[in-house]
């Protein structure tokens, strides 16, 4: 069955309701400009939004008032930040379909004469009445325009059939007519002409988005964003309940030490203050806690929840060319939410509470202690997460990536690989494959390297008195390379030692001292490179 034919009915319809109401005046959007994270407000909220709450001297930036994800501008001057916000011209084309359908819509170009509108030219997005309609095809510009009657437009019509083009996100003054795959991007002839001209596969749009509601692509996002919605769903319900369990567990304790403070009289009057002032006192810490990763999980589901509306949508009312934009910016926005939901996954504590007391009543210098249990919620049900057993699973080699000279180090770079070469003066980019891409001269020997952030590296070399770093993975665990034992020691976040696992175990052909191990960040995936005497850098997994 066709996607477009699965979401379709009453309640869908509902939600596009949703999706065209602001969070922030609670009215259909009037200008909608949207962020990164896919929100979208009206442009006059948003802007009074940015200027209330941004009070830096220098501000660089603002957050989401939905997700509370950091937004980054480079002007200076807020009052003008939501201006050069894109516009959404998907939901502008959801509210013109509804407006087209209103019974007493008028004429947009003679509207103070309350002139009825009868058609709507797709090209300029405006209804007519019979005379505009008229005057429009006798124009030398206008004439060619797509008009529609409105009594045509019905709650299936495509948004397609009235919107004949999308905007180019970089140059809002041209249309998007060709698909570069090599970077996943629509863009406009200009985009095209500058930024993709030396791409192997740029393709028109029209042959981009031909069979794209039904493509696999499409089918598996709609697949993940359901699944991770309904999982963050579950986790949610379930922070909710901790949250009651622990406030029930805190009344319970309160009550027990209420009642053992009835039995011994005036001598523990100090002592239970001492007791009720901790448990209030951590109740309102683990409290802020909770409610902190409660709100965290409500707005990392929100965002979920919006792509999947903002999706549904495309799927059943949009254009190919909304659909085709629309998932490549949720999907480029994806992986970030994902690192965001496994990094909180893992921050999840779930929190209960008892009171253990002495039971004595003569020579009492404490009424008990409180014990708070907790235990690690396992982000294993999140689709598309792999979750190993780093304490025991089994380690083996992904790929190998052949050097030409021992001494190197590396990192994962947006899940790409950069390798220094210490002999060699030299930095390499490879992809997620291990194939090389382009390299890097260097003044001087490189020891180590490390991410600054998602553009920016940085490297060691014995010149700066700056050789290795170790490195942690995902579950807090500590690594650290043994140059004479050619073992890696895997030791607890507080320097025990978990395991040693020997160097032979992954490569039994290579007896050169381990050098660097360096995990990808949120993976069970690692890259271990060696000293003098190997000529290879091993990517292995935990399973």
């Amino acid at each position: 069955m066709a996607m477009s034919a699965e979401v379709k009915g009453e309640k869908l319809k509902e939600d596009f309701d949703d999706l065209l109401t602001c969070t922030i005046c609670l009215e259909i959007f009037k200008e909608p400009k949207y962020l990164p994270c896919l929100h979208t407000f009206c442009k006059s909220c948003i802007n009074t939004y940015i200027v209330s709450t941004v009070k830096d001297n220098n501000p660089s930036g603002f957050k989401c008032p939905v997700c509370r994800r950091s937004v980054s501008i480079d002007d200076e001057k807020p009052d003008t930040w939501a201006n050069n916000l894109p516009g959404n011209h998907f939901i502008l084309s959801l509210i013109d379909k509804r407006e087209l359908q209103k019974p007493d819509k008028l004429c947009d170009t003679c509207e103070q004469d309350k002139q009825k509108a009868i058609s709507f030219c797709t090209v300029c997005q405006e209804a007519y009445c019979e005379t505009c309609r008229k005057a429009h095809k006798i124009f030398k510009m206008s004439k060619s325009h797509k008009i529609i009657p409105i009594t045509d437009i019905n709650a299936e019509t495509s948004t397609s059939s009235l919107h004949a083009h999308v905007t180019c996100k970089e140059h809002p003054d041209k249309t998007i007519e060709v698909y570069c795959q090599d970077h996943s991007k629509p863009c406009c002839t200009v985009c095209a002409t500058v930024h993709h001209r030396k791409c192997e596969q740029v393709v028109t749009i029209d042959k981009a988005v031909t069979g794209i509601k039904e493509s696999e692509k499409a089918k598996n996002l709609m697949t993940k964003l359901t699944e991770t919605s309904n999982t963050l769903g579950k986790v949610l319900q379930n922070q909710k309940t901790n949250k009651e369990n622990f406030e029930n567990g805190i009344e319970t304790v309160l009550q027990e030490i209420i009642t053992l403070r009835e039995k011994v009289c005036k001598h523990l009057n100090e002592l239970e203050a001492k007791l009720r002032n901790e448990v209030n006192s951590s109740r309102k810490e683990n409290s802020i806690k909770l409610d902190d990763e409660t709100t965290d999980l409500s707005s990392l589901k929100n965002i979920v929840d919006n792509w999947k509306s903002l999706f549904e949508a495309c799927i059943s009312q949009g254009s190919e060319i909304q659909c085709l934009v629309k998932m490549d910016e949720i999907l480029n926005n994806l992986p970030q939410t994902e690192k965001d939901i496994s990094n909180l996954l893992h921050e999840i504590r779930t929190i209960s509470v008892k009171f253990e007391h002495k039971d004595i009543i003569s020579d009492i210098t404490s009424l008990g202690s409180l014990i708070f249990n907790e235990h690690r919620h396992s982000p294993c049900s999140i689709p598309g997460m792999k979750i190993a057993n780093y304490h025991t699973g089994k380690i083996r080699v992904a790929f190998t990536i052949d050097v030409t000279t021992p001494a190197v180090s590396g990192i994962f770079f947006n899940n790409d690989i950069i390798l220094t070469h210490y002999s060699q003066n030299k930095i390499v980019y490879y992809d997620n494959k291990g194939q090389e891409q382009e390299q890097l001269n260097i003044p001087y020997c490189l020891t180590d390297v490390a991410k600054v952030n998602d553009q920016t590296v940085a490297v060691s070399s014995n010149e700066k008195k700056i050789v290795l770093i170790n490195d942690v993975d995902s579950d807090g665990n500590i690594y650290i390379t043994g140059y004479d034992s050619r073992n890696i020691h895997q030791l607890t976040s507080t320097g025990q030692l978990v395991r040693i696992i020997p160097v032979s175990e992954l490569d039994n052909t290579i007896t050169a001292p381990p050098l660097v191990i360096r995990f990808q960040p949120n993976s069970n995936r690692f890259l271990l490179t060696f000293d003098t005497g190997a000529t290879k850098v091993l990517v292995c997994e935990i399973d």
